[in-house]
């Protein structure tokens, strides 16, 4: 029960851990940022120690109405950050992802596909 609760924990509170490293993201809704940070960090291997740079909120479409776009660097396996990498969000599907290869096209596509990629001029 004791491992269940740490567990359930260190979830909860991974999602309230990271940082925005610049000023970014300070006229973004903070629901739709938090619901950001946890959707892009929930696959990291250290989620806490995530940091967020270069936010914006851009209008795409009737269909993908709100995007939030920036950049996230997190600790690998070795404890070592690997570097600011593009990310999206899209705030009505809640649905999101990190571009750990710019040059992989099946990992780019949803990222261009939000409009981030032209946003963020990558």
């Amino acid at each position: 029960m004791k491992i269940i609760a740490a567990a359930f924990l260190a979830t909860v509170t991974s999602a309230f851990a990271q940082t925005v490293v610049d000023e970014s993201g300070s006229g973004i809704n903070p629901v739709a940022m938090e619901s950001a940070k946890s959707a892009i960090t929930w696959k990291l291997r250290d989620p806490i120690s995530a940091q967020i740079k270069g936010v914006r909120l851009i209008h795409t479409s009737e269909l993908r109405p709100d995007v939030l776009c920036g950049y996230i660097n997190a600790k690998n396996g070795y404890g070592g950050y690997v570097g600011f990498k593009p990310f999206y969000y899209e705030v009505k599907r809640n649905l999101g992802g990190v571009v750990q290869d710019t040059s992989n096209e099946l990992e780019r596509l949803p990222f261009e596909w939000s409009g981030c990629a032209k946003a963020l001029g990558k």
